[in-house]
């Protein structure tokens, strides 16, 4: 069910002449304890390169995709994964939110747009994803530390 195939995991383990060699229950319960315990680490392992995968794949969606309405509950329906649970591995993977690092990434772009000098404000709010350029310049302000006018001086 997990995707683990036995055969892979104890490709010498013949199952028949272990089990016999037991004598008890306690030895068949420890026997099953260890071959529990290496099926779980398998799975975790598993689980992280999944992981892993899902969040480079969040990463590099945000960095192609900034100017759209990009959300969590998007990602996680492509992904497979609850967007509650995605959320909280972005968090752990990153550092950040997945909102503080989408708006990071826009005003990071933006800061770029306004140093090259070929657009206007409310253009460099469009190409980054905002709509309402007042709303853009303050978290501009708040994430570079300056508005976008200062900044275009």
């Amino acid at each position: 069910d997990i995707g683990v195939v036995l055969d892979d995991l104890f490709p010498k383990l013949d199952l028949r002449r272990e089990v016999s060699l037991l004598s008890s229950a306690e030895e068949l319960a420890d026997w099953l304890t260890e071959k529990i315990r290496v099926i779980c680490r398998r799975q975790q392992r598993f689980e992280n390169i999944r992981h892993r995968r899902a969040i480079e794949f969040m990463i590099d969606y945000i960095h192609e995709n900034y100017a759209d309405d990009i959300t969590v509950s998007e990602l996680a329906k492509q992904l497979y994964i609850s967007r509650n649970y995605l959320s909280q591995l972005f968090k752990n993977a990153t550092g950040e939110t997945f909102n503080s690092y989408l708006t990071r990434i826009r005003m990071e772009k933006a800061k770029e747009m306004l140093l090259e000098g070929k657009y206007l404000i409310y253009e460099i709010a469009e190409k980054v994803g905002y709509k309402n350029t007042p709303y853009f310049s303050t978290l501009f302000k708040k994430y570079i530390g300056m508005s976008p006018s200062d900044l275009a001086k």
